[in-house]
């Protein structure tokens, strides 16, 4: 959400899904530890993003070896497992792990954004991901090149 947050992009949630919801820990980190810095005041001010806290008993379910996530990406997992959600936004790789073994279907920012475009929401993609990388936002290149290839768009410069 920060990512999309810091690219303008937050606001294509509401277009492309029915509901958003994040957890309490999700909501916390961003808006309350993560106040003044991008995205914070984007979540706290979108009317359509729904805060839920994630059952106690769930907490067992995610267990001890997740003790390598945060809890942010535990408590979004189990978020998405208890209300049955279509897809979690997930970039962190161990958390996109942790999603795929509890069959819970993932995607990134980068495939947020590669929709966008076709939908036309985004025009200039490539615009985009140089703006992200402008502002240190850890991307893996080859990723965003494969994006930009299937999308027509130039490559990165190295």
């Amino acid at each position: 959400m920060i990512t999309l947050a810091r690219v303008r992009c937050l606001e294509f949630l509401p277009r492309l899904f029915d509901s958003v919801l994040i957890s309490s820990e999700v909501h916390e980190e961003v808006v309350v530890h993560g106040a003044g810095l991008p995205g914070a005041k984007e979540v706290e001010n979108s009317p359509w993003i729904q805060v839920r806290a994630v059952p106690e008993d769930r907490w067992k379910v995610a267990g001890t070896t997740s003790s390598a996530l945060g809890v942010g990406e535990i408590s979004a997992v189990l978020l998405a497992k208890e209300s049955n959600a279509s897809v979690v936004l997930m970039d962190e790789i161990k958390g996109r792990r942790y999603a795929g073994v509890h069959g819970v279907p993932v995607t990134g920012s980068i495939g947020l954004l590669e929709e966008f475009h076709r939908r036309g929401w985004v025009p200039e993609l490539r615009d985009v991901y140089l703006e992200l990388l402008a502002q240190r936002i850890r991307l893996d290149r080859e990723v965003l090149g494969a994006s930009l290839a299937r999308n027509g768009f130039p490559p990165l410069a190295v």
